[in-house]
C-alpha cells in the first residue's frame, strides 16, 4: 500500500528517518485534503484501530502480574488515546471478572511547557482548554489541544487518579536515572511517567507500599537531539556523539552526493553536465569517473533514476538522470534535518 505521512515540521528527527527508510512519501507542514481523505484510509490519534491496538497495553500488564492489577500506572498524555484506552481495557476485565474493579489509580503525566488537562484537572473543569503557551523539549507531549481530552478527564476522574505536570530539567534527569538504573533509554517524553514517579514520591502523594507500573512509549533514540541536553557537562563526549550519529545523520550520504542531489531537484541533468556544476556551483573538484561512482551508488539507493539519452555527434549517448520521488523526499528530510542541527 502506498503510505502517505502528513507530519508537522517539529517531528523528531529520529521518526522523520524512520519513515523514509520504509520508503514513505512524507509531506512536512502540509495538512490532507478532503478529497484525498474520502478516497483513503487515514490512521489518525482518534482512530478506533489505533486506540484498540493501543488497550492491548493494559492487557498485558494485568497477565503478566497473574491477573493483579498495579496500584497505579502512570502514563504520559499528548493527545489522549493510550491513556483513555488504558482506563476502558481497565474496566473491560472488570466486567469479565478478570480483575478487581475500582482498585487502580490512572496519572497522567504532561510537560509543564505543554499542560492543558493538568490545568483542568486542578481547576475541575469539565472541558480541556487549549494551552496558549508550548515549549518543551519532549516533542510527543507537544500538543496543546489534545483530541481525547475530557475522555482522559473522565478516566482520571473515575478512577480516583491525578494529573502531573514535569519540567523539561525533571524529565531529562528521569531519563538519565532509568537508563543508569534499569538499561533502559527512553525518549524524553516516556520517561516523563518516572519524572512524575519521583515527584509523587517526593510529595508523598505515592505511597511506599504501593504498587507501580510507569508506561514507557518510545525509545530514546528515537529523539537524539533532546537527548543530547543529557551530555551537556561533558562537553568532550557530546562533541563526539554530534560528530559520529546527531550531525552525522545529514551527511551519512556523503556530502558530494547530497550536493549532487541538489542539483538534480533543479532538473534533469547528465554526468559531465553534474561534474562541471559540481565545480561551477560548490566548488567541489573531483574527477568525472568519481561522479559517475556517485550516480551509480545514488541510483542503487533508488534515489536518483535514468531518464533519457541525448546523442552527441561523433560521442557516445549521454545518459541523463532525475530524482526518484524517493530522491526529493530524502533530500527534503536531509534539508529539514541539517536546519534542525543547526537551530534555524
Amino acid at each position: 500500500m502506498r503510505c502517505i505521512l502528513h507530519v508537522s515540521s517539529d517531528i523528531n528527527p529520529g521518526k522523520l528517518l524512520q519513515m523514509v527508510a520504509y520508503d514513505a512519501e512524507v509531506k512536512l507542514n502540509s495538512p490532507p485534503s478532503p478529497m484525498n481523505m474520502e478516497e483513503s484510509l487515514w490512521v489518525t490519534p482518534v482512530d478506533p484501530y489505533l486506540l484498540e491496538g493501543e488497550k492491548t497495553i493494559i492487557f498485558e500488564i494485568c497477565e503478566q502480574l497473574g491477573w493483579r492489577t498495579p496500584s497505579r500506572i502512570i502514563s504520559p498524555v499528548g493527545t489522549g488515546g493510550l491513556f483513555t484506552m488504558l482506563w476502558k481495557g481497565l474496566r473491560e476485565l472488570s466486567q469479565i471478572g478478570l480483575i478487581e474493579d475500582g482498585e487502580t489509580r490512572l496519572t497522567s503525566v504532561q510537560a509543564a511547557g505543554c499542560d492543558p488537562i493538568v490545568t483542568a484537572f486542578e481547576g475541575h473543569y469539565e472541558k480541556v482548554e487549549p494551552a496558549t503557551h508550548v515549549d518543551t523539549l519532549a516533542v510527543d507531549l507537544k500538543v496543546p489541544s489534545p483530541p481525547l481530552g475530557e475522555m482522559v478527564l473522565e478516566a482520571i476522574k473515575g478512577s480516583r487518579g491525578s494529573a502531573v505536570a514535569v519540567s523539561d530539567e525533571e524529565i531529562l534527569e528521569a531519563t538519565r536515572l532509568l537508563a543508569k538504573t534499569e538499561g533502559v533509554f527512553a525518549e524524553p517524553a516516556a520517561a516523563s511517567t518516572i519524572a512524575a514517579l519521583r515527584k509523587m514520591v517526593e510529595e508523598r502523594i505515592i505511597d511506599a507500599w504501593e504498587d507501580v507500573v510507569c508506561v514507557i512509549t518510545g525509545a530514546g533514540l528515537k529523539d537524539p537531539s533532546a537527548t543530547l541536553r543529557l551530555l551537556d557537562r561533558q562537553r568532550r563526549l557530546k562533541f563526539l556523539v554530534e560528530r559520529k550519529s546527531g550531525r552525522g545523520i545529514p551527511s551519512s550520504l556523503g556530502d558530494t552526493k547530497i550536493k549532487i542531489l541538489r542539483l538534480l531537484e533543479e532538473g534533469e541533468a547528465y554526468g559531465y553536465g553534474i561534474w562541471k556544476a559540481l565545480d561551477k556551483r560548490y566548488g567541489v573538484r573531483v574527477k568525472i569517473p568519481s561522479v559517475y561512482q556517485h550516480l551509480a551508488e545514488l541510483e542503487a539507493l533508488g534515489l536518483v533514476e535514468k531518464s533519457k539519452s541525448l546523442a552527441v555527434q561523433g560521442r557516445p549517448a549521454r545518459q541523463c538522470l532525475i530524482l526518484t520521488a524517493k530522491g526529493r523526499e530524502t533530500l527534503k528530510a536531509l534539508t529539514y534535518l541539517r536546519a534542525n542541527e543547526e537551530g534555524i
